[in-house]
């Protein structure tokens, strides 16, 4: 008791709200929210008034609401700046909302595509329509440096592919910088690019029109991909179909059951545009 009124000690007052002292004591320190009185020797103590006040910091700290914006707030509590608090979290809450159900989409359509891959024929020439594919890529690569030197110097890429391969639905090729396609046969120039329908994963990202891709999935190593060149050729050729001077070569994930080989193939997509 000081005076005629009845207080805490932090410990007593920490136990109301069923939290560690020390918390107090670094919301005191840090102008967040101080004791009632003071004494000469140190020691503080919290009044009954302030039970109310504190219920609503606390109340606000579980909101995730700033050190900062508490602090303020404390200082010249008032219903407006409460509803200015509530209200930017709402605003916030319903972004994250956005943003999970955005990412439960992206998930979806990722067990779908999972789900329809175990199906796919390999070694078979498919035509796959795409729409705008945003793009950001490594610088040119010649053709000497090895893929393993590409990756340690393009790693931001494979970062950013590493965060967001499912929420984003991502991909991660080599595009052959090449004038004809026999030169696939051989060591070639390259960039490293990280593909994606949604340009709100990238920051200035370059972009492809849509296009035709004539696309081949094979049990193979992307080092093997052009031991399928000839394929690929007969079926342009059959189809009537010139090649659109883009190529992306991915690494994909294989079945391993059903291999018996590989853990991982190889995807090649080559625009292709018709020749009448």
């Amino acid at each position: 008791m000081v005076g005629h009124k009845i207080f805490y000690t932090p410990g007593e007052f920490a136990r109301l709200f069923h939290m560690d002292k020390q918390t107090l004591i670094y919301y005191d320190n840090q102008g967040i929210f101080s004791p009632a009185h003071k004494s000469e020797n140190g020691y503080r103590y919290y009044s009954t008034e302030q039970i109310l006040s504190f219920a609503e910091l606390w109340s606000l700290r579980h909101l995730q609401i700033s050190g900062n914006a508490l602090s303020e707030f404390n200082q010249a509590p008032s219903r407006k700046k409460l509803l200015e608090l509530l209200s930017d979290k709402v605003m916030e809450y319903e972004e994250t909302i956005t943003a999970l159900q955005n990412t439960i989409s992206n998930l979806e359509r990722k067990v779908s595509q999972i789900k329809k891959s175990s199906f796919l024929p390999m070694n078979q020439v498919m035509l796959i329509p795409k729409g705008r594919l945003y793009v950001q890529r490594s610088p040119r690569f010649a053709k000497e440096v090895t893929l393993r030197d590409a990756g340690l110097k393009s790693a931001p890429l494979i970062t950013e592919y590493a965060s967001h391969l499912f929420d984003k639905d991502m991909q991660l090729s080599l595009e052959p910088d090449i004038s004809s396609l026999s030169e696939i046969e051989h060591p070639y120039p390259y960039r490293i690019l990280l593909l994606s329908e949604d340009p709100s994963g990238f920051t200035n990202p370059l972009s492809y029109e849509p296009a035709l891709y004539l696309t081949l999935l094979l049990p193979l190593p992307i080092q093997e991909a052009s031991m399928c060149l000839s394929t690929i050729e007969s079926a342009m050729t059959a189809l009537h179909l010139s090649w659109y001077q883009r190529i992306f070569l991915t690494m994909i994930p294989l079945d391993a059951e059903k291999t018996n080989a590989h853990r991982y193939g190889c995807k090649i997509e080559i625009a292709v545009s018709s020749l009448s």
